[in-house]
């Protein structure tokens, strides 16, 4: 679909990257052990699609680093940064720091491609922008549903 919009140059970037929404409820929901948890599968990926396996076990460091520090940045706001049992889920600060961590990922991977970095950098943070908001949309309209079909009363019952 994105080679349709004739984005010439841009095959380095998804637009919808939905593997940064994972990356940010994973360590959202498990910590610093969310992002030990990410790195095996994201290696392991790098072996199977990446050309160059050093640069892509390079940007996975990255990446994972950028959400974490997104998250520590977080909590230095006072956000409700980590995912805490019984506390209620605020999404706009967990947007916020989804978008955070785009913006960190963007710089941190530039540091890894040299020229054009301004071009990079705006075509990852919109790709992990819009990966993360894809994902949380498709979460709550599940839970959404959960939600409905638990409070659907019984037509069995009767």
């Amino acid at each position: 679909m994105q080679n349709s919009f004739n984005l010439q140059g841009l095959s380095f970037a998804s637009l919808v990257y939905l593997p940064h929404g994972v990356r940010v409820l994973t360590i959202w929901l498990y910590g610093w052990w969310g992002a030990l948890y990410l790195l095996p599968a994201s290696l392991i990926s790098a072996v199977f699609y990446s050309k160059d396996f050093e640069m892509a076990a390079q940007a996975t460091a990255l990446s994972t680093l950028a959400v974490m520090a997104a998250f520590l940045v977080a909590q230095r706001m006072r956000l409700g940064a980590f995912y805490k049992p019984g506390q209620s889920v605020l999404w706009h600060d967990l947007l916020l720091v989804g978008a955070l961590a785009a913006g960190f990922n963007a710089v941190f991977l530039s540091l890894l491609r040299t020229g054009e970095a301004f071009r990079f950098e705006s075509a990852i943070f919109v790709g992990d922008i819009l990966g993360f908001v894809v994902v949380k949309l498709c979460l709550l309209a599940f839970f959404r549903c959960l939600r409905k079909r638990a409070n659907k009363p019984d037509s069995d019952a009767r």
